[in-house]
Protein backbone atom coordinates (compact mmCIF):
# COMPACT_ATOMS: atom_id res chain seq x y z
CA UNK A 1 0.00 0.00 0.00
CA UNK A 2 1.17 3.52 -0.83
CA UNK A 3 1.24 6.09 1.92
CA UNK A 4 -0.47 9.45 1.44
CA UNK A 5 2.92 11.13 1.04
CA UNK A 6 3.91 8.63 -1.67
CA UNK A 7 0.69 9.23 -3.60
CA UNK A 8 1.18 12.99 -3.41
CA UNK A 9 4.75 12.59 -4.68
CA UNK A 10 3.61 10.40 -7.57
CA UNK A 11 0.90 12.91 -8.47
CA UNK A 12 3.44 15.73 -8.45
CA UNK A 13 5.76 13.78 -10.77
CA UNK A 14 2.86 13.14 -13.18
CA UNK A 15 1.94 16.82 -13.26
CA UNK A 16 5.52 17.94 -13.81
CA UNK A 17 6.38 15.45 -16.55
CA UNK A 18 3.10 15.11 -18.43
CA UNK A 19 0.62 17.90 -17.74
CA UNK A 20 2.93 20.92 -17.60
CA UNK A 21 4.65 20.21 -20.99
CA UNK A 22 1.27 19.80 -22.69
CA UNK A 23 0.03 23.07 -21.26
CA UNK A 24 3.26 24.72 -22.40
CA UNK A 25 2.82 23.38 -25.90
CA UNK A 26 -0.74 24.69 -26.05
CA UNK A 27 0.38 28.10 -24.83
CA UNK A 28 3.26 28.24 -27.37
CA UNK A 29 1.30 26.97 -30.40
CA UNK A 30 1.32 29.44 -33.29
CA UNK A 31 -2.07 31.09 -33.63
CA UNK A 32 -1.55 31.71 -37.38
CA UNK A 33 -0.93 28.14 -38.53
CA UNK A 34 -2.03 26.03 -35.57
CA UNK A 35 1.45 24.74 -34.88
CA UNK A 36 2.56 22.81 -37.99
CA UNK A 37 4.27 25.78 -39.61
CA UNK A 38 2.15 25.55 -42.77
CA UNK A 39 -0.57 27.58 -44.42
CA UNK A 40 -2.75 25.72 -46.89
CA UNK A 41 -2.37 26.85 -50.51
CA UNK A 42 -6.02 27.49 -51.37
CA UNK A 43 -5.44 27.07 -55.12
CA UNK A 44 -3.60 23.76 -54.63
CA UNK A 45 -4.41 22.47 -51.12
CA UNK A 46 -2.95 18.99 -51.73
CA UNK A 47 0.47 18.12 -53.15
CA UNK A 48 0.29 18.26 -56.95
CA UNK A 49 0.39 14.66 -58.27
CA UNK A 50 3.21 15.32 -60.76
CA UNK A 51 6.56 17.07 -60.82
CA UNK A 52 5.66 20.02 -62.98
CA UNK A 53 7.13 23.28 -64.16
CA UNK A 54 3.54 24.43 -64.68
CA UNK A 55 2.63 23.83 -61.03
CA UNK A 56 5.82 25.39 -59.69
CA UNK A 57 5.12 28.59 -61.62
CA UNK A 58 1.34 28.72 -61.18
CA UNK A 59 0.79 28.10 -57.47
CA UNK A 60 2.03 30.16 -54.55
CA UNK A 61 2.89 26.88 -52.84
CA UNK A 62 4.63 25.61 -56.02
CA UNK A 63 2.39 22.54 -56.00
CA UNK A 64 3.55 21.45 -52.53
CA UNK A 65 0.10 22.12 -51.06
CA UNK A 66 1.26 24.73 -48.54
CA UNK A 67 3.27 27.86 -47.92
CA UNK A 68 5.45 28.53 -44.88
CA UNK A 69 3.79 30.26 -41.97
CA UNK A 70 5.40 33.74 -41.82
CA UNK A 71 5.02 34.00 -38.05
CA UNK A 72 6.65 30.78 -36.79
CA UNK A 73 8.48 29.51 -39.92
CA UNK A 74 7.88 26.02 -38.58
CA UNK A 75 7.88 24.33 -42.00
CA UNK A 76 10.79 26.28 -43.46
CA UNK A 77 13.15 23.30 -43.46
CA UNK A 78 10.61 21.11 -45.27
CA UNK A 79 9.92 23.89 -47.77
CA UNK A 80 13.63 24.40 -48.47
CA UNK A 81 14.08 20.66 -49.06
CA UNK A 82 11.15 20.51 -51.49
CA UNK A 83 12.37 23.57 -53.42
CA UNK A 84 15.90 22.14 -53.58
CA UNK A 85 14.64 18.80 -54.92
CA UNK A 86 12.51 20.57 -57.53
CA UNK A 87 15.34 22.87 -58.66
CA UNK A 88 17.69 19.91 -59.09
CA UNK A 89 15.07 18.07 -61.15
CA UNK A 90 14.35 21.14 -63.29
CA UNK A 91 18.05 21.80 -63.87
CA UNK A 92 18.55 18.22 -65.08
CA UNK A 93 15.52 18.47 -67.36
CA UNK A 94 16.60 21.82 -68.83
CA UNK A 95 20.08 20.51 -69.59
CA UNK A 96 18.77 17.25 -71.01
CA UNK A 97 16.12 18.72 -73.32
CA UNK A 98 16.00 22.52 -73.60
CA UNK A 99 19.73 23.20 -73.86
CA UNK A 100 20.49 20.07 -75.89
CA UNK A 101 17.83 20.91 -78.49
CA UNK A 102 18.15 24.71 -78.67
CA UNK A 103 21.62 25.45 -77.27
CA UNK A 104 22.21 29.11 -76.39
CA UNK A 105 18.70 29.97 -77.58
CA UNK A 106 17.00 27.65 -75.07
CA UNK A 107 15.65 30.60 -73.10
CA UNK A 108 13.68 31.80 -76.12
CA UNK A 109 11.60 28.63 -76.18
CA UNK A 110 9.01 28.12 -73.46
CA UNK A 111 9.59 24.44 -72.71
CA UNK A 112 7.58 22.82 -69.93
CA UNK A 113 8.26 19.51 -68.19
CA UNK A 114 5.78 17.29 -66.31
CA UNK A 115 6.68 13.91 -64.82
CA UNK A 116 4.54 11.02 -63.52
CA UNK A 117 5.51 7.59 -62.18
CA UNK A 118 6.60 6.17 -65.55
CA UNK A 119 6.43 8.98 -68.12
CA UNK A 120 7.64 12.51 -68.82
CA UNK A 121 5.78 14.92 -71.09
CA UNK A 122 7.71 17.97 -72.20
CA UNK A 123 7.87 20.48 -75.00
CA UNK A 124 6.26 23.69 -76.22
CA UNK A 125 2.68 22.47 -76.62
CA UNK A 126 0.01 25.09 -76.00
CA UNK A 127 -3.59 25.18 -74.82
CA UNK A 128 -6.13 23.96 -77.36
CA UNK A 129 -9.20 21.81 -77.88
CA UNK A 130 -8.03 18.27 -77.19
CA UNK A 131 -9.27 14.72 -76.63
CA UNK A 132 -9.71 13.54 -73.03
CA UNK A 133 -10.29 9.86 -73.73
CA UNK A 134 -14.01 10.26 -74.45
CA UNK A 135 -14.56 13.54 -76.24
CA UNK A 136 -12.84 16.75 -77.28
CA UNK A 137 -12.80 19.66 -74.85
CA UNK A 138 -10.91 22.91 -74.35
CA UNK A 139 -7.77 22.53 -72.20
CA UNK A 140 -4.95 24.77 -71.06
CA UNK A 141 -1.37 23.62 -71.75
CA UNK A 142 -1.12 22.51 -68.12
CA UNK A 143 -4.35 20.51 -68.39
CA UNK A 144 -3.10 18.92 -71.59
CA UNK A 145 0.09 17.78 -69.85
CA UNK A 146 -2.02 16.18 -67.10
CA UNK A 147 -4.21 14.56 -69.74
CA UNK A 148 -1.24 13.01 -71.56
CA UNK A 149 0.08 11.53 -68.33
CA UNK A 150 -3.30 10.32 -67.08
CA UNK A 151 -4.05 8.49 -70.34
CA UNK A 152 -0.59 6.98 -70.79
CA UNK A 153 -0.41 5.75 -67.18
CA UNK A 154 -3.88 4.22 -67.54
CA UNK A 155 -3.02 2.41 -70.78
CA UNK A 156 0.35 1.35 -69.33
CA UNK A 157 -1.43 -0.30 -66.42
CA UNK A 158 -4.37 -1.78 -68.32
CA UNK A 159 -2.44 -2.99 -71.38
CA UNK A 160 1.32 -3.30 -70.88
CA UNK A 161 1.25 -4.77 -67.38
CA UNK A 162 -1.75 -6.95 -68.15
CA UNK A 163 -0.37 -8.36 -71.41
CA UNK A 164 2.88 -9.41 -69.75
CA UNK A 165 1.27 -10.55 -66.49
CA UNK A 166 3.25 -8.01 -64.46
CA UNK A 167 2.32 -6.34 -61.18
CA UNK A 168 4.60 -3.43 -62.01
CA UNK A 169 7.66 -2.56 -64.04
CA UNK A 170 10.06 0.34 -63.58
CA UNK A 171 12.05 1.32 -66.69
CA UNK A 172 15.73 2.19 -66.39
CA UNK A 173 14.72 5.68 -67.49
CA UNK A 174 11.20 7.05 -67.72
CA UNK A 175 9.66 7.10 -71.19
CA UNK A 176 9.52 10.59 -72.68
CA UNK A 177 6.92 12.20 -74.93
CA UNK A 178 8.26 15.44 -76.38
CA UNK A 179 5.74 17.67 -78.20
CA UNK A 180 6.72 20.72 -80.24
CA UNK A 181 4.56 23.54 -81.60
CA UNK A 182 6.86 26.41 -82.64
CA UNK A 183 8.19 26.98 -86.19
CA UNK A 184 11.05 24.58 -86.91
CA UNK A 185 11.05 23.14 -83.38
CA UNK A 186 10.07 19.59 -84.35
CA UNK A 187 12.91 19.42 -86.90
CA UNK A 188 15.45 20.63 -84.32
CA UNK A 189 14.12 18.31 -81.63
CA UNK A 190 14.07 15.25 -83.91
CA UNK A 191 17.57 16.03 -85.15
CA UNK A 192 19.09 16.53 -81.70
CA UNK A 193 17.14 13.93 -79.73
CA UNK A 194 16.75 11.19 -82.33
CA UNK A 195 19.12 11.86 -85.20
CA UNK A 196 16.80 12.52 -88.12
CA UNK A 197 14.96 15.52 -89.50
CA UNK A 198 11.45 14.14 -89.70
CA UNK A 199 8.56 16.48 -89.07
CA UNK A 200 6.26 13.59 -88.15
CA UNK A 201 6.45 11.44 -85.05
CA UNK A 202 9.82 9.75 -84.40
CA UNK A 203 11.20 7.33 -81.81
CA UNK A 204 14.59 6.62 -80.24
CA UNK A 205 15.95 3.43 -78.64
CA UNK A 206 12.88 2.46 -76.67
CA UNK A 207 12.97 5.65 -74.60
CA UNK A 208 11.74 8.79 -76.31
CA UNK A 209 9.40 10.09 -79.00
CA UNK A 210 9.18 13.46 -80.71
CA UNK A 211 5.97 14.66 -82.31
CA UNK A 212 4.58 17.94 -83.64
CA UNK A 213 1.80 19.41 -81.52
CA UNK A 214 -1.66 18.42 -82.64
CA UNK A 215 -4.97 17.48 -81.03
CA UNK A 216 -7.82 15.04 -81.16
CA UNK A 217 -8.12 11.28 -80.88
CA UNK A 218 -5.94 10.58 -83.93
CA UNK A 219 -3.07 12.54 -82.31
CA UNK A 220 -3.29 10.41 -79.17
CA UNK A 221 -3.63 7.21 -81.19
CA UNK A 222 -0.42 8.02 -83.04
CA UNK A 223 1.37 8.74 -79.75
CA UNK A 224 0.13 5.51 -78.12
CA UNK A 225 1.20 3.32 -81.06
CA UNK A 226 4.70 4.84 -81.11
CA UNK A 227 5.01 5.04 -77.33
CA UNK A 228 4.20 1.37 -76.83
CA UNK A 229 6.68 0.48 -79.54
CA UNK A 230 9.20 2.26 -77.31
CA UNK A 231 7.96 0.52 -74.19
CA UNK A 232 8.27 -3.01 -75.57
CA UNK A 233 11.71 -2.20 -76.96
CA UNK A 234 12.86 -0.84 -73.60
CA UNK A 235 11.38 -3.67 -71.51
CA UNK A 236 14.20 -5.38 -69.57
CA UNK A 237 16.69 -3.18 -71.42
CA UNK A 238 16.92 -2.00 -75.01
CA UNK A 239 18.70 -4.52 -77.30
CA UNK A 240 19.36 -3.36 -80.84
CA UNK A 241 17.84 -6.02 -83.09
CA UNK A 242 16.66 -8.02 -80.10
CA UNK A 243 13.04 -8.15 -81.23
CA UNK A 244 12.14 -8.90 -84.84
CA UNK A 245 10.34 -6.03 -86.55
CA UNK A 246 7.11 -7.99 -86.98
CA UNK A 247 6.90 -8.56 -83.21
CA UNK A 248 7.29 -5.01 -81.94
CA UNK A 249 5.09 -3.70 -84.74
CA UNK A 250 2.38 -6.25 -83.87
CA UNK A 251 2.65 -5.49 -80.16
CA UNK A 252 2.19 -1.75 -80.72
CA UNK A 253 -0.78 -2.46 -83.00
CA UNK A 254 -2.21 -4.85 -80.41
CA UNK A 255 -2.30 -2.09 -77.80
CA UNK A 256 -3.56 0.45 -80.33
CA UNK A 257 -6.46 -1.81 -81.35
CA UNK A 258 -7.34 -2.67 -77.74
CA UNK A 259 -7.51 1.01 -76.76
CA UNK A 260 -9.01 2.65 -79.84
CA UNK A 261 -10.90 -0.21 -81.49
CA UNK A 262 -9.02 0.09 -84.78
CA UNK A 263 -5.52 0.31 -86.22
CA UNK A 264 -4.60 3.55 -88.00
CA UNK A 265 -0.84 3.94 -87.54
CA UNK A 266 2.23 2.36 -89.08
CA UNK A 267 5.93 2.88 -88.62
CA UNK A 268 7.46 5.40 -91.00
CA UNK A 269 11.08 6.24 -90.29
CA UNK A 270 14.02 7.43 -92.35
CA UNK A 271 16.18 4.75 -90.78
CA UNK A 272 13.71 2.00 -91.69
CA UNK A 273 13.19 3.13 -95.25
CA UNK A 274 9.50 2.40 -95.64
CA UNK A 275 6.10 2.16 -94.04
CA UNK A 276 3.64 -0.60 -93.27
CA UNK A 277 0.01 -0.84 -94.25
CA UNK A 278 -2.03 -2.51 -91.48
CA UNK A 279 -5.32 -0.75 -90.77
CA UNK A 280 -8.87 -1.37 -89.61
CA UNK A 281 -10.06 -4.06 -87.20
CA UNK A 282 -11.69 -7.52 -87.12
CA UNK A 283 -8.31 -9.16 -87.72
CA UNK A 284 -9.41 -12.32 -85.93
CA UNK A 285 -12.24 -12.97 -88.38
CA UNK A 286 -9.97 -12.32 -91.35
CA UNK A 287 -7.32 -14.68 -89.97
CA UNK A 288 -9.94 -17.37 -89.43
CA UNK A 289 -10.84 -17.22 -93.14
CA UNK A 290 -7.17 -17.60 -94.05
CA UNK A 291 -6.68 -20.39 -91.50
CA UNK A 292 -9.52 -22.47 -92.91
CA UNK A 293 -7.79 -22.37 -96.29
CA UNK A 294 -4.33 -22.98 -94.78
CA UNK A 295 -3.23 -19.60 -96.14
CA UNK A 296 -1.98 -17.80 -93.02
CA UNK A 297 1.49 -16.36 -93.71
CA UNK A 298 4.36 -18.42 -92.31
CA UNK A 299 6.36 -16.50 -89.72
CA UNK A 300 9.53 -18.08 -91.10
CA UNK A 301 8.96 -16.21 -94.35
CA UNK A 302 8.67 -12.75 -92.76
CA UNK A 303 10.71 -13.19 -89.59
CA UNK A 304 13.71 -11.23 -90.87
CA UNK A 305 11.81 -8.58 -92.84
CA UNK A 306 12.20 -4.87 -92.20
CA UNK A 307 8.93 -3.44 -90.89
CA UNK A 308 8.55 -1.34 -94.01
CA UNK A 309 8.50 -4.47 -96.16
CA UNK A 310 5.92 -6.43 -94.19
CA UNK A 311 2.82 -7.19 -96.23
CA UNK A 312 -0.69 -6.51 -94.94
CA UNK A 313 -1.44 -10.19 -94.23
CA UNK A 314 1.97 -10.65 -92.59
CA UNK A 315 1.29 -7.76 -90.22
CA UNK A 316 -2.14 -9.20 -89.50
CA UNK A 317 -0.61 -12.63 -88.81
CA UNK A 318 1.93 -11.00 -86.49
CA UNK A 319 -0.94 -9.40 -84.57
CA UNK A 320 -2.58 -12.85 -84.42
CA UNK A 321 0.57 -14.45 -82.98
CA UNK A 322 0.58 -11.93 -80.13
CA UNK A 323 -3.11 -12.65 -79.51
CA UNK A 324 -2.57 -16.42 -79.69
CA UNK A 325 0.34 -16.50 -77.22
CA UNK A 326 -1.44 -14.19 -74.77
CA UNK A 327 -4.85 -15.88 -74.86
CA UNK A 328 -3.69 -19.50 -75.17
CA UNK A 329 -0.56 -19.54 -73.02
CA UNK A 330 -0.80 -16.42 -70.85
CA UNK A 331 0.97 -13.14 -70.31
CA UNK A 332 3.86 -14.78 -68.50
CA UNK A 333 4.69 -16.76 -71.66
CA UNK A 334 4.51 -13.61 -73.77
CA UNK A 335 6.88 -12.01 -71.29
CA UNK A 336 9.22 -15.00 -71.57
CA UNK A 337 9.08 -14.85 -75.38
CA UNK A 338 10.35 -11.26 -75.26
CA UNK A 339 13.09 -12.04 -72.74
CA UNK A 340 14.40 -15.02 -74.74
CA UNK A 341 14.25 -13.12 -78.03
CA UNK A 342 16.27 -10.26 -76.56
CA UNK A 343 18.79 -12.60 -75.00
CA UNK A 344 19.30 -14.80 -78.07
CA UNK A 345 18.18 -12.54 -80.95
CA UNK A 346 16.30 -15.61 -82.19
CA UNK A 347 12.53 -15.83 -82.69
CA UNK A 348 12.93 -19.59 -83.10
CA UNK A 349 14.46 -19.89 -79.62
CA UNK A 350 11.76 -17.58 -78.24
CA UNK A 351 8.93 -19.79 -79.54
CA UNK A 352 10.64 -22.97 -78.37
CA UNK A 353 11.58 -21.77 -74.89
CA UNK A 354 8.33 -19.90 -74.15
CA UNK A 355 5.53 -22.08 -75.56
CA UNK A 356 7.41 -25.22 -76.57
CA UNK A 357 6.65 -25.01 -80.27
CA UNK A 358 9.31 -24.93 -83.03
CA UNK A 359 9.04 -21.92 -85.32
CA UNK A 360 8.46 -24.32 -88.22
CA UNK A 361 5.18 -25.45 -86.59
CA UNK A 362 3.86 -22.03 -85.55
CA UNK A 363 1.78 -21.55 -88.69
CA UNK A 364 0.05 -24.93 -88.34
CA UNK A 365 -0.61 -24.59 -84.59
CA UNK A 366 -1.85 -21.03 -84.96
CA UNK A 367 -4.27 -21.99 -87.74
CA UNK A 368 -5.79 -24.73 -85.58
CA UNK A 369 -6.27 -22.27 -82.74
CA UNK A 370 -7.62 -19.50 -85.00
CA UNK A 371 -10.33 -21.74 -86.48
CA UNK A 372 -11.56 -22.59 -82.96
CA UNK A 373 -11.25 -19.18 -81.33
CA UNK A 374 -12.06 -16.50 -83.95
Amino acid sequence: MFSRKSLVALLLVFVLFFVVPVIGELENKCETCGGDGKLVDKECPEPYPYKSTFAFEKFEGHGFGFTVCPDCLGAQAEWDRLVKDYKEWEKERRERIDQWVFGDEAGKHKVHHVESDHFVVCGTFKGSTDWNGRRTTRMSAMERSENYLRLTEKIYSEQFLKLLDLENYEPEEKWEITIWSGPGEIEKASNRLIGNTQTCISTFQGRLITTPDSSGESHYQSIIYNLFYCIIQEYKGFVDGGLPDWFWDAYAHYVELAVFGRVANNMSDEALGGSGSLSGSNFGKRLKVLARRGKCPDVIQFNSKNVGRLLYQEQMMAWGIIDWIYREYGGDKLQLWIEVAKRTRSAGMAFKDSIGIPISEVKEEFEKWAIKNY
